[in-house]
């Protein structure tokens, strides 16, 4: 019943990787619905749903303030030139400057340097002729690789054609005099060959790249081609009609950028989700498929985890969101949890492509661009799901009593999100957490995070009682596990020391609810993982 629901096969239809990723969950599901029945297992009803001390209101009241992301004045054309000295230098500093932006946002006017800047096509220090200079080296670049898949393909049409003529064998793998393998081959994400020749490879991934492209942001209109063309690319690629369609210009720069992405990465490949990725940097860039193809490298470099072969970036990211959600709001996990949802694969497809299809094509940019100059983590993807997931905590701890529930919940919030309410919610939820999480290394484990030395723990923490969302607003912690490791063990400290025994619990703290038993546990290398979610860039 599980596999079968109609919103996972929509999801798993759409990414390969959300396929092995709930192929995976099933196993274990089946392991601890086993374990459920032998132990007479019970649903019951959720103690979340009477509980308000997790609310988003609460938690600021108590914990967050007000965030830094107003919503004044953009930073503007003007403005951003004025930011350079006369050598094309910026005067502040990318700390500063990262700031601004996060702060303030960015106008469509300059978003397009703006971006060049955040994803690493020019170096925050270098001068005007530097940048210039470095984007002549990555044009010539850019055409050298694309000349390379495009010249492959075109010998692979000729050797195609001459053996059909030439060849009595039918059926022989083109290429497989040059190191091809057998169909017996191991596969990787989208069943691509790990190992096979570069032209069926290439070959491959030039078909899956154009069944993705022409389903890329139909509805919007720098991707629209002529009406004809545009209703064509409608109907099932398998018909005969489909290939008369012609893509328009930038669909067809998508498809361009993409590729030489795939020979440029060539390990990795194309997997699907990438076109999500690529199109609103091709979108923003103009069309210019240079600029738009070395942005793209500088946002895959970020987030190439999320299509590696073992997805352990998928796994990483979904569990440290699902830590980040016990942590802050252990109702909201106990839920999850009771519906066999602590898996988050409802939430998958917000991590695979960074909420690309959560937010209308604009406010993506919003987001994105407040995601990659985001000064204080560079975690910040993990609370704006943290952030959704709280807005929206009643209707689902009322609501969603199964799995596929919960996933159809999170699918039909698509596009319904208030980009810059998300954006101050997730920031004061990142406060929160770290507040939360000082002190409760500083009353447990004696740790003050801001320097890793040692202080004397809490009479709350001798006893192992500490709740996790408790009062007090302790000191700014260290961005790294390696800022919390080192100091301490200069000390003769190890974090390591009691991480068999120390736990997190509750203490009954005033005005908060205490936590569903066991659920509010930390172990202390459990708040050193978590921990890593204040890391900076």
């Amino acid at each position: 019943m599980l596999l079968s629901s109609e919103e996972a096969e929509q999801l798993m239809s759409e990414y390969d990787s959300a396929s092995l990723y709930l192929g995976a969950f099933a196993d274990s599901l089946h392991t601890r619905v086993a374990r459920a029945r032998l132990y007479q297992r019970r649903p019951a009803a959720s103690d979340g749903a009477l509980d308000t001390s997790r609310e988003f209101e609460a938690l600021r009241a108590r914990w967050g303030g007000l965030p830094a992301r107003t919503l004044g004045r953009r930073v503007e054309g003007e403005e951003w030139v004025l930011l350079f000295d006369e050598r094309g230098r910026i005067t502040l500093g990318e700390e500063a400057v990262r700031e601004m932006l996060y702060a303030r946002g960015v106008s469509g006017e300059c978003r397009r340097e703006v971006w060049k800047f955040l994803l690493d096509v020019y170096t925050w220090d270098g001068e005007e002729v530097e940048r210039v200079q470095s984007l002549r080296v990555r044009r010539a670049q850019y055409e050298s690789l694309r000349r390379q898949w495009v010249g492959i393909l075109e010998m692979a049409g000729a050797a195609a054609e001459f053996e059909q003529v030439a060849s009595p064998v039918k059926g022989l793998p083109l290429g497989s005099g040059f190191g091809g393998v057998g169909a017996d081959a191991n596969t990787a994400v989208g069943d691509e060959k790990i190992e096979g020749d570069v032209v069926s490879k290439i070959k491959e991934r030039k078909a899956r790249v154009e069944k993705d492209v022409v389903r890329t942001d139909r509805g919007v209109p720098f991707f629209q081609g002529s009406p004809d063309d545009n209703n064509i690319l409608l109907i099932s690629p398998t018909s005969p009609r489909f290939k008369t369609a012609h893509l328009s210009t930038n669909l067809e720069a998508l498809k361009n950028v993409l590729m030489t992405y795939t020979l440029y990465n060539f390990d990795l490949g194309y997997v699907q989700g990438m076109n999500d990725l690529c199109s609103p940097i091709l979108a923003v860039m103009d069309g210019d498929e240079v600029e738009a193809f070395w942005s793209f490298v500088g946002f895959m470099e970020k987030r190439k985890g999320n299509f590696s072969r073992d997805q352990s970036g998928m796994h990483g990211q979904l569990k440290s969101l699902e830590m980040l959600i016990r942590f802050v709001d252990p109702f909201l996990w106990l839920h999850l949890d009771r519906i066999d949802s602590t898996n988050l694969f409802c939430c998958f497809r917000w991590i695979l492509i960074v909420f690309k299809r959560e937010f209308k094509f604009e406010q993506i940019l919003t987001l994105w661009e407040a995601m990659w100059a985001c000064p204080f983590t560079k975690n910040f993807h993990i609370f704006v799901a943290l952030a959704i997931l709280n807005k929206h905590r009643s209707a689902i701890m009322k609501t969603c009593t199964a799995f596929d529930e919960a996933l159809k919940f999170v699918n039909d919030l698509s596009e319904t999100h208030d980009v810059e309410d998300i954006i101050q919610r997730a920031e004061v939820l990142f406060r929160v957490f770290q507040q939360q999480l000082t002190q409760a290394m500083r009353e447990q484990e004696g740790i003050d995070m801001a320097t890793g030395a040692a202080v004397v723990p809490s009479p709350i923490a001798t006893e192992g009682k500490l709740h996790a969302g408790g009062e007090g607003r302790g000191l700014s912690p260290a961005s790294s596990r390696a800022a919390l490791t080192a100091d301490t063990r200069e000390g003769g400290k190890s974090l390591s020391r009691a991480s068999s025994r120390s736990t997190v619990g509750d203490n009954g703290v005033r005005g908060v609810s205490p936590s569903p038993q066991g659920v509010g546990v930390f172990t202390l290398d459990q708040l050193i993982e978590l921990a890593e979610l204040l890391e900076k860039e």
